[in-house]
């Protein structure tokens, strides 16, 4: 998915045991990728949003041209998600609606 720079990326992450119970006590460690290298330039949030169904937020604004992708890693049941890749591009290459002038 392409987004322009300064965009907030918001994704909803399940936290479950092997029998796809809640767990809402989850800690998560994490990588960031850029072009599929890891680095530590963008701070990744993460916060609860349901504590009964062990749903937590994640969000980043991505400030670097390039792909932006992270995992976590679940420290109590050991799983990991990987998210969606975002292509942070410049604002006239991912907004390519045209502009309409009106003259009077």
């Amino acid at each position: 998915m392409n987004i322009k720079t300064g965009y907030t990326v918001y994704e909803l992450v399940k936290s479950v045991d092997l029998d796809n119970n809640p767990v809402s006590a989850a800690t998560f460690s994490s990588s960031f990728y850029i072009d599929g290298i890891e680095t530590t330039g963008v701070t990744l949030s993460i916060s609860i949003s349901d504590a009964l169904k062990a749903t937590f937020n994640t969000s980043f604004s991505g400030a670097t041209f390039g792909m932006h992708q992270y995992e976590l890693r679940n420290s109590i049941t050991n799983v990991i998600y990987v998210s969606n890749i975002y292509n942070v591009r410049p604002d006239d290459e991912v907004d390519k609606s045209t502009t309409i002038y009106v003259g009077l």
